[in-house]
């Protein structure tokens, strides 16, 4: 078909996808314009600009063709395309067509103030002519291409219903309700639901699904609407949406649903093929009519009856008389800023040039709208960085100043304390959240109908959080009710800063008050995402059971919650709840990556269950999943470390414990592990991989890594299948040189741990000190800290005036770690946590050591080897006084460590079983 050339000049963009227009792409009288980006590398425009120093809209007109003059000026979507000050000056008639208008309708709104025509679907021209606008004329945004989206005849249906699409539950609280009914069908049908699919992988499910569901958020056409009958799938839709009747008829070309009736009419069609295969070519045959060349010629047939009235509202807008022309200017710049994170730096010389201005004006209540709407706006997305310091530090002193004129404001004091969570003060940002709190249930209120374009996060989300979406949503539900409207909006405000409050008052560790804070947030506004962190703060007031009825309850409100499931599982919560969970997981495993390590653990339960269980399954089973999920061990691990059927068992038992190998062809040959083999100490379960030793490795063939904050967590400390060495003393590292003159100075030095001690401990232990070597130079005791250093110091100054003690305050490389230990002559710290995995390093390198209480966890092969209580001594005093005969239990500690390493080396090939080498080694690619 050959299409006849445009009779209009028309300038439009930003045109990300020239398809969207059809073949009318390539009209000589239609200019199309794009920002410098990945699509102006694959398609063709008439205009590209960059967007440094893009800071005017006359920019775009600069680069006109000499002589050619637009009808219109088409700007295409108002939310992701960054739209430069100066639109309000267009010479040319100018029309908008917003996008994703429901994430951004207070902008919308904005906009379709200055521009003489507004293109928009049937529920946005309702809102805004509910607004007070006249030129809003009804086009749909959406559409399809059909060499993209078409029915492929040789497809097989692979799924009964499906659906691909955002699954985010902020931006989808009613989408997921709707998903959740879906998946409960997966026993009887083939259920498919995905996000992030595009291109052939996109129109390929589409052509295997025999129905395909849509929730439209807007509740107006979107993409899929089209594209779904388009591939010839029968098209399920939200019977509140308002476009759709005019286009596909309900259950002549596509089926209209509710909620409540959404899985009868499911079950109905599915068990009716015939019917289902004929409204589905219905559908498909009538969404023909309606791709995006054939929706932009509708624009073009809509041009004579809009023009003229764009012409007279062009003439009206150039003389100046358009109301609230000052503050659009701010409006228009929060737009480009919000748009893109690139345009940030285009208008970062306009903000500073606003903020200039400002200084020399008078401090009025307009004065303060433009201090906090540049303040906002100069906030960058993010944490501080070097690169945008400076913009959070002037971002910081808008606020500041505006506070010293109005100390009551409370729009102030809520984005000074965002400012100051963002330099980590902390209390500071505690003290204004709460003032802000405090305001805004007294007058303080009055700000926010006036201010509410510029409350962040709100107007910078673009959909990504949920408040903000409601923001928008009240805003335009509730424009014609201002009392519900300044109450919605105090609402999702005091939501917001509660739940920021109880983010920081978590950190701070202040966990009641962390409970009440995220306890009003929700009494505000039900956000799905304080359950979490609420949760999470339960299980730490050891209320576990509690934490586990609140997810439930979370979940009857946001069902998608459930990809945050092993967030705040505890090993007590999962076996307690384990019938519930393995149907959630199974339910949920093929949408959420998330769960799919829970899902493999929740079916190696099943599997070792099961009465025709052996290692063999085991092995194939962890052959999966290890390669699958490198992490899958650990998570194992923490969940179902102390759990009887894993601990009965040799096998699983085996794989509850981190090993890392480093193989080499001489340990097959080798009956017994080396004397010289070397512990290799990591810091996370990152590190602990599988790998090979390279040739000439010096640390021995074989290594065994012990991750305390996870070995402790399940109970047991140390390498209970492999014995394990310490670094040989020729392989030892040497200390820095003044830490190794002056022990060199010391005859003896005791190694006290601080970091494993509370100050008030710390106290007793150094008064003590200083009483018995305050005339005894050769006895030297050596804090090591890397998280007291400064407390440390102050009690050294208030109680140490005679005594030798060092500090030593540096966070040390696993070598320097060896080389410390080696040295000295006697280890101090609490045997909880990292201090009992360093006592238990010195004793095996018999070193004396000094506990004041028993261990909570007992170390394999237990008590009676490692023999704790003959090492404690609860009394400082007593305690100096037991160990003044350094000789004698110099000599006790090579016995036990004799003791110790003599049970490891037995016992270590033996508890190692046939499983658990075969699954290693056929990792490692040594198994034939």
């Amino acid at each position: 078909m050959v299409l006849e050339e445009s009779p209009y000049k028309l300038l439009i963009g930003p045109l990300f996808n020239p398809e969207l227009i059809g073949k009318y792409n390539r009209d000589p009288n239609i200019k199309l314009f794009m920002p410098r980006s990945f699509f102006t590398q694959r398609f063709s425009y008439d205009i590209v600009y960059s967007w440094e120093n893009f800071s005017h809209f006359d920019k775009i007109l600069e680069a006109l063709p000499s002589g050619w003059s637009p009808d219109l000026v088409i700007w295409w979507d108002i939310l992701y395309q960054g739209l430069p000050p100066g639109i309000e000056q267009c010479p040319y008639p100018t029309v908008l067509i917003p996008g994703d208008w429901n994430l951004a309708y207070l902008t919308t709104l904005d906009f379709a103030k200055v521009f003489d025509i507004t293109l928009a679907d049937t529920r946005l021209m309702r809102f805004l002519q509910a607004a007070g606008l006249d030129s809003v004329f009804h086009w749909p945004g959406f559409s399809f291409d059909p060499a993209t989206m078409y029915r492929n005849p040789e497809s097989e249906f692979r799924y009964d219903v499906s659906f691909i699409g955002n699954l985010n539950e902020a931006i989808h609280p009613q989408r997921s309700l709707l998903l959740d009914q879906v998946l409960a069908l997966q026993e009887r049908y083939q259920i498919f639901v995905q996000q992030g699919l595009w291109g052939e992988d996109y129109r390929r499910v589409l052509n295997q699904s025999r129905i395909v569901l849509n929730y439209t958020i807007a509740q107006v056409m979107n993409m899929r609407a089209y594209e779904a009958p388009a591939c010839g799938a029968l098209l399920f839709i939200e019977e509140a949406n308002e476009e759709i009747p005019f286009f596909l008829t309900d259950r002549q070309e596509c089926i209209y649903y509710r909620a409540d009736n959404l899985i009868e009419l499911l079950e109905y069609y599915l068990s009716h093929e015939p019917e289902r295969a004929q409204i589905a070519e219905a559908g498909y045959q009538k969404i023909q009519n309606f791709s995006y060349e054939k929706q932009f010629r509708r624009i073009l047939e809509m041009i004579p009856e809009i023009l003229p009235l764009a012409e007279e509202r062009k003439t009206y807008r150039l003389k100046g008389q358009l109301t609230g022309l000052s503050q659009f200017k701010f409006r228009a710049l929060r737009q480009f800023i919000a748009s893109q994170p690139e345009a940030l730096q285009s208008a970062i010389p306009i903000l500073y040039e606003a903020l200039n201005q400002l200084q020399s004006e008078t401090m009025d209540e307009q004065m303060f709208w433009r201090l906090n709407a540049l303040g906002a706006m100069l906030m960058p997305l993010g944490p501080v960085t070097e690169q945008n310091r400076k913009e959070w530090e002037l971002a910081k002193r808008c606020f500041e100043q505006g506070l010293q004129f109005a100390p009551l404001h409370p729009i102030f004091h809520y984005h000074l304390a965002l400012c100051q969570e963002a330099f980590h003060e902390i209390q500071k940002a505690l003290w204004h959240f709460s003032r802000c709190v405090e305001l805004m249930a007294g007058e303080g209120r009055q700000y926010l109908m006036s201010y509410r374009s510029f409350i962040l996060p709100f107007f910078r989300s673009r959909g990504r959080e949920l408040l903000a979406i409601e923001w928008e949503r009240v805003s335009f539900e509730l424009q014609n009710d201002i009392p519900a409207l300044d109450d919605a909006y105090i609402h999702l405000l005091m939501s917001e800063i509660w739940y920021k409050l109880g983010i920081l008052l978590k950190k701070s560790d202040q966990r009641e008050k962390a409970f009440k804070a995220f306890e009003n947030a929700y009494l505000n506004f039900p956000d799905s995402r304080i359950f979490i962190p609420w949760i999470e703060i339960e299980i730490l007031l050891g209320h576990e059971d509690r934490a586990w009825e609140r997810f439930q309850e979370g979940l009857k409100l946001q069902p998608f919650l459930i990809s945050h499931l092993e967030r705040i599982l505890t090993p007590y919560l999962f076996f307690r709840n384990f019938n519930e969970i393995q149907v959630w997981v199974a339910r949920y495993q093929g949408v959420f990556s998330e769960l799919s390590a829970l899902h493999a653990i929740c079916q190696l339960l099943l599997l070792t269950q099961s009465k025709s269980f052996n290692s063999n399954d085991l092995i194939v089973f962890f052959q999966v999943e290890q390669h699958q999920q490198p992490d899958f061990l650990e998570r194992l691990r923490f969940l179902c470390g102390d759990h009887p059927s894993f601990l009965s068992s040799p096998s699983l038992s085996a794989l509850l414990h981190k090993f890392t190998f480093a193989w080499s062809s001489s340990l097959e040959k080798t009956p017994r592990l080396a004397p010289d083999s070397g512990l290799l100490y990591l810091q996370n379960s990152e590190e602990a991989q599988l790998k090979i030793l390279e040739q000439g490795n010096s640390a021995g063939e074989y290594l065994r890594s012990l991750e305390f904050a996870t070995d402790l967590k399940l109970r047991r400390l140390g390498p209970d299948l492999i014995p394990f060495q310490f670094l040989g003393k020729d392989e030892i590292m040497s200390l820095s040189q003044d830490c190794s003159d002056w022990m060199g100075e010391c005859q003896s030095v005791f190694l006290l741990l601080a970091d494993t001690f509370n100050l008030t401990e710390l106290r007793l232990f150094l008064s003590e000190y200083e009483k018995h070597f305050a005339q005894n130079s050769e006895q030297g005791c050596l804090i090591w800290t890397t998280e007291q250093s400064g407390s440390c110091y102050l009690l050294c100054e208030e109680l140490i005036a005679e005594s030798n003690l060092s500090i030593l305050d540096e966070k040390l490389s696993l070598e320097e770690q060896g080389a410390l230990l080696a040295a000295v002559d006697c280890i101090v710290a609490s045997p909880q946590n990292a201090g009992l995995f360093y006592l238990c390093w010195g004793l095996f390198q018999a070193k004396p050591i000094w506990i004041t209480q028993e261990p909570a966890v007992e170390p394999w092969p237990g008590q009676d080897f490692w023999a704790f209580k003959q090492w404690q001594e609860s009394d400082w005093q007593a305690g100096f006084q037991k160990y003044s005969q350094l000789g004698s239990w110099q000599e006790l500690a090579k016995k036990q460590a004799h003791e110790i390493g003599s049970a490891y080396m037995q016992a270590g090939e033996k508890v190692l079983n046939q499983a658990f080498w075969k699954v290693r080694l056929d990792q490692l690619g040594l198994l034939g």
